[in-house]
């Protein structure tokens, strides 16, 4: 957690100087999802997408942390978009899988 904890402030800080910067906001994504912090991971695909609404590895990234989260409706709705497998966030068992 400490190297991820000190990555998420890195991004965090560059985020305030360069708002618009996809690839930082997908990469934070990532971390936050990682740390389970699905809700703040969300937004920052949602973010990166704003920016750059063809950018595939955020929103495979958003269709695998929707459905980490238990969303379906968000996870259907993004995931045609991806095209591909999320590049950065690994896939785990949703909500469902995990009792």
């Amino acid at each position: 957690g400490g190297d991820r904890t000190a990555a998420i402030r890195t991004y965090e800080k560059a985020l305030i100087f360069a708002p618009a910067f996809p690839l930082a906001l997908n990469e934070l994504g990532v971390l936050l999802a990682t740390e389970g912090r699905l809700e703040e991971a969300l937004s920052r695909f949602r973010d990166a997408l704003h920016w750059s609404p063809d950018f595939v590895a955020a929103w495979g990234n958003l269709a695998e942390a929707a459905r980490q989260d238990g969303d379906e409706e968000a996870c259907a709705e993004a995931a045609p978009s991806s095209r591909v497998q999320p590049l950065s966030m690994p896939r785990r068992p949703g909500p469902a899988h995990s009792k």
